[in-house]
Parts: structure tokens; C-alpha cells; sequence
């Protein structure tokens, strides 16, 4: 059995990082690029190679994701080759989490859903997956939820989220 690591810590405030790097600031579900707290101008963005996949798995859903750039503007992608599957950083408002309580299970659970099939029939030693959730309190701070593991474990942050968000 895998262990599975989550842990919790600070996090920019994704407004005013937003804001400072000219970007549309997220007001509900969105995905956060993997360098958000560390890039030097909007050009440095890096997305994950698995967003565009997330992106369409929401849609599908019916999950509304407010997006960090223009609908004419795209971030660069950035692709580790190796068998681990390393998901984009989710961002979730606390406003959003107040407004559909359900948010959390639905858009982590659709990418654990399409974790689950990828893997389907693969023998790997330790399947890892990689997926980091940023929740934004009342006062607009925000935390981090790394999660390290296999995709039974993905269960479990929902709950996580909802408490480090404080609207349980």
C-alpha cells in the first residue's frame, strides 16, 4: 500500500497575485500555473502538461472555471516525463465553496474518476500522483493542500479542503 502525503501550508494571496501579474483574477474554480507564486512577469506562466485534459474533464462536468489569462492569450506548458501523473494547481474561492458546497468533491472527483481509468490495468510499483489545491479563507488568504499518493487517497481532500477553507 502507498503512502499518501498531504500537507498544508501558506500560500500567496491569488488575488493580489493576479492582479500583480495582469492577470484576470479567479473568482471561483480555477487552475493556478505551477510557478503562480514565483514568475516574474505573466510571460514566465507555466502550465502543467495535464490542464488543457483537467479543463475539458470540468467542462464535461459542468464545472465553470474562471480562467487566469484572456481567451486570446495561452500559458506555456511545462511536461516531467515519468510515471507520475502531476495534476495543475486547482484554486477554489471561499465564495464558491460557500455557494456550492459540493464543489470540491465534484472537481476533484472527476479527476480522480479519469486518474482511476488512466491507470486502469497499468501495474506500476507505486502509482503517484501529484495534486495541489489552493483554498481561499474569508479574508481572502489562502493555503495550500499538497497532495502526494494514489488515487484512493484523492478521497480524502475534499474534506481537507473544506476544513483549511473553513466552511465546513
Amino acid at each position: 500500500m502507498n503512502k499518501n502525503e498531504i500537507q498544508v501550508g501558506e500560500f500567496v494571496s491569488v488575488s493580489q497575485r493576479a492582479q500583480a501579474l495582469d492577470c484576470n483574477i479567479p473568482s471561483d474554480l480555477a487552475i493556478l500555473p505551477r510557478n503562480f507564486e514565483t514568475a516574474a512577469s505573466k510571460s514566465e506562466l507555466l502550465h502543467e502538461i495535464s490542464t488543457p485534459t483537467v479543463r475539458i474533464l470540468w467542462r464535461q462536468a459542468n464545472l465553470i472555471e474562471s480562467k487566469l489569462e484572456s481567451d486570446l492569450e495561452s500559458f506555456s506548458q511545462i511536461s516531467e516525463h515519468a510515471e507520475d501523473w502531476i495534476g495543475p494547481i486547482i484554486f477554489l474561492s471561499y465564495l464558491a465553496l460557500q455557494e456550492n458546497p459540493n464543489l470540491a468533491n465534484l472537481s476533484i472527483g472527476v479527476i480522480a474518476n479519469y486518474i482511476s481509468d488512466l491507470f486502469r490495468g497499468i501495474s506500476l510499483p507505486e502509482q503517484k500522483i501529484k495534486l495541489d489545491i489552493v483554498c481561499q479563507n474569508k479574508d481572502g488568504s489562502c493555503k495550500m493542500v499538497k497532495y502526494k499518493g494514489n488515487v484512493e487517497g484523492l478521497k480524502e481532500l475534499p474534506k481537507i479542503v473544506k476544513k483549511v477553507a473553513d466552511v465546513e
